[in-house]
């Protein structure tokens, strides 16, 4: 019982910085890109369906 506890206090300890690596500009900055590219994307798509049949 001892040896899953440790397990599991290990497992949070290895996998805890992973999570917390991005700070909160970073996180921001990625779903403005996010926005941008998939709007970009988006926009081409529109634009192709509107100026495909003259």
């Amino acid at each position: 019982m001892d040896e899953t506890h440790l397990f599991r206090a290990n497992v949070k300890k290895v996998s805890l910085p992973l999570f917390m690596e991005k700070t909160d500009f970073d996180s921001t900055n990625v779903l403005i890109w996010g926005v941008v590219l998939l709007g970009g994307i988006g926009f081409f798509v529109v634009w192709g369906l509107t100026n495909a049949y003259p």
